[in-house]
């Protein structure tokens, strides 16, 4: 299985060295990576899986996270993190959510909370 043909940006410089890659665990025939865009295949399990940007974030994405199909989370290298409440649509939208958080500081986990529309938990480094 080659998994990341189609992925334009792999190997090309626009992805972090370790780039983050999220299997949807209620939909797990899509999976979710990042690279300077957000990535969508909606037929993992295909021997060779289709991927779609959905999302042109402009920074290296350096973290996803679910809180359900239709309920994304990513964090950048430069500290942004950004929410989904549409995620599984044809094209999703994404909202900054950085009100509260530090700046500059590149972003390493996202957890979401309890009422994961509203919540995430997410860890900085530096």
């Amino acid at each position: 299985m080659d998994i990341v043909k189609g992925l334009s940006d792999a190997g090309a410089g626009r992805a972090l060295f370790t780039a983050p890659f999220e299997i949807d665990k209620w939909n797990p025939n899509t999976m979710w990576g990042g690279s300077t865009s957000l990535w969508r295949s909606t037929n993992l399990k295909s021997p060779v899986p289709q991927w779609r940007k959905v999302y042109s974030a402009r920074d290296y994405i350096s973290e996803i996270a679910l809180g359900g199909s239709n309920n994304l989370w990513f964090g950048t290298a430069s500290g942004l993190v950004y929410n989904s409440l549409n995620a599984s649509s044809a094209k999703p939208g994404f909202a900054l959510k950085n009100a509260g958080l530090p700046t500059g500081r590149m972003l390493l986990s996202l957890t979401p909370g309890k009422d994961p529309a509203n919540t995430v938990y997410a860890g900085f480094g530096g």
